[in-house]
């Protein structure tokens, strides 16, 4: 798996999906860690796409965390290591990147291949009412046709409704009066 090919975003994500799992004590990293992690991003696309999709973005957390202090812990460890459930998580994200024709895996293909296997957190999402076609349709709302060609394509989702105004929303409602040119 070449890191580089990451976008800063995920590369993000799994950095502190580690260091999450050295603050519960865990010994690997889970599924669940890393999905944390992209719920918890600033300005990061995963919490967009759930609420988009329709799902309860605190439900998730709530049982993420629940789920994360009911793990075993494990003390004096060396560093974790990448736990199987997430090495085929990662696999299918690879898969998902071809699929969208990406350069570099995001995070939203890491959301994605979550819901490939059954893991805790494809549960999760489930029990807060996301489904994978859920979250494809609010991934085309909020990415549109866009390619990750680069490795911070998430600051330009939505660039419109981020930058721009919509002049007739902002229109006065009401009878239209002339202009008065000679101020």
């Amino acid at each position: 798996m070449k890191i580089e090919r990451f976008t800063d975003k995920a590369r993000e994500a799994i950095q502190q999906a580690s260091e999450l799992t050295r603050q519960y004590n865990h010994g690997q990293i889970e599924v669940e860690h890393l999905l944390m992690t992209m719920l918890q991003q600033e300005s990061g696309v995963v919490p967009q796409i759930i609420q988009k999709a329709g799902g309860n973005l605190q439900l998730v957390r709530r049982n993420l965390e629940t789920n994360l202090e009911r793990m075993p812990r494990v003390y004096g460890a060396s560093e974790p290591s990448i736990a199987p459930r997430l090495r085929v998580v990662l696999e299918d994200a690879w898969k998902e990147m071809n699929t969208f024709k990406d350069e570099y895996l995001s995070v939203e293909h890491l959301l994605l291949a979550m819901f490939q296997s059954e893991n805790i957190a494809h549960q999760i999402l489930k029990a807060a009412g996301v489904t994978r076609e859920q979250v494809m349709n609010a991934l085309t709302q909020i990415r549109g046709a866009q390619r990750v060609t680069d490795q911070s394509p998430e600051g330009k989702y939505q660039a419109l409704e981020k930058y721009g105004r919509n002049l007739t929303e902002l229109a006065p409602t009401g009878e239209a009066r002339p202009c008065d040119w000679t101020r």
